[in-house]
């Protein structure tokens, strides 16, 4: 549960262990894994994370 909740806490940012988001590959790093698809097991988005990040898209208005 503990790397879960880092790998998660890293790739969303804003929350107890990394203030802004951190990208999967240099997650992966801090989490000792060889391939970036195993990190992507703690990491896996959820649909309120999908959504911030449409949101966060720039488009023309």
């Amino acid at each position: 549960m503990l790397r879960h909740t880092f790998g998660t806490d890293l790739v969303r940012g804003g929350g107890e262990v990394a203030a802004a988001p951190v990208g999967v590959v240099l997650v992966a790093e801090l989490m000792g894994h060889a391939d970036v698809n195993t990190t992507r097991r703690y990491t896996l988005p959820s649909e309120a994370d999908k959504t911030r990040a449409l949101d966060a898209l720039t488009t023309d208005r």
